[in-house]
């Protein structure tokens, strides 16, 4: 059985955002440091069943639904018209989030861990795909066609092959570096790695957007940069959030 895609970062985000609550003021009521709720809003770190329970207790939903369910109401999200959306849409755009379990599947004669996550996330950027967001146990790339999906399973291949066989020495590098700094905090490593991929660090945005599934889906500095993102995702639903 496949297993659930564990939601509780985005939720706790959205919660807070829902009940106006910053992560300090929310620190403080559950006595512990802001960063630990930055850490879990990014999708790393493990909240304790007490802590689970607390938040669970403060924002009045039950564990089930924090875990795994979806927080927010669907009036909560802003609808691009058809109208509004880019000529260049193909209308089979569709973000693709690969989990440890999927890039297995890709490339299966080897055990997938950290650093070969990150190193495939930073080889697809390098090669022009649009990667979205990397968590602690995959990432998100937006596609606009087909083609560019079935041609995305043969990159990640192609990657994780060079891997195995070490036969591309800027790929073994990086795998190399991230392997050995595994005893540093992963969530360090994560936004090292979102920052090169944006540009700059995820924090120095002022927006980001997530889908109706909430998958976060960009950052942006201004409101209309973000709806400009989803003309370029025909993504028709979508909420945007402070990035606080």
């Amino acid at each position: 059985m496949k297993t659930r895609e564990i939601r509780f970062g985005r939720n706790l985000k959205a919660l807070r955002q829902i009940h106006d609550v910053k992560q300090q003021q929310l620190a403080d009521e559950l006595h512990m440091a802001r960063q630990t709720i930055s850490m879990w809003e990014k999708g790393n770190g493990r909240a304790s069943i007490y802590d689970l329970d607390a938040i669970c207790s403060y924002f009045d939903v039950s564990i089930d639904q924090m875990m795994y369910g979806k927080i927010v109401s669907p009036d909560q999200y802003q609808t691009l018209e058809d109208s509004d959306k880019k000529e260049q849409t193909t209308g089979e755009e569709e973000l693709v989030g690969l989990l440890e379990e999927d890039i297995y599947e890709c490339f299966p004669p080897i055990v997938i861990d950290f650093g070969i996550l990150m190193t495939i996330a930073l080889e697809l950027k390098r090669i022009g795909y649009e990667v979205i967001e990397v968590f602690g146990n995959g990432f998100s790339v937006f596609t606009k066609t087909k083609i560019e999906r079935e041609r995305l399973k043969r990159d990640i291949y192609e990657v994780g092959d060079s891997l195995i066989h070490c036969d591309n020495e800027r790929i073994s590098n990086h795998r190399d570096e991230v392997e050995a700094r595994v005893w540093e905090v992963k969530s360090q490593i994560v936004e090292e790695t979102m920052t090169t991929i944006l540009g700059k660090e995820p924090e120095e945005f002022a927006y980001l957007w997530y889908d109706e599934e909430d998958n976060v889906r960009g950052y942006a500095d201004t409101e209309e940069e973000c709806i400009e993102q989803a003309r370029h995702q025909a993504c028709t639903k979508f909420r945007i959030m402070d990035n606080i």
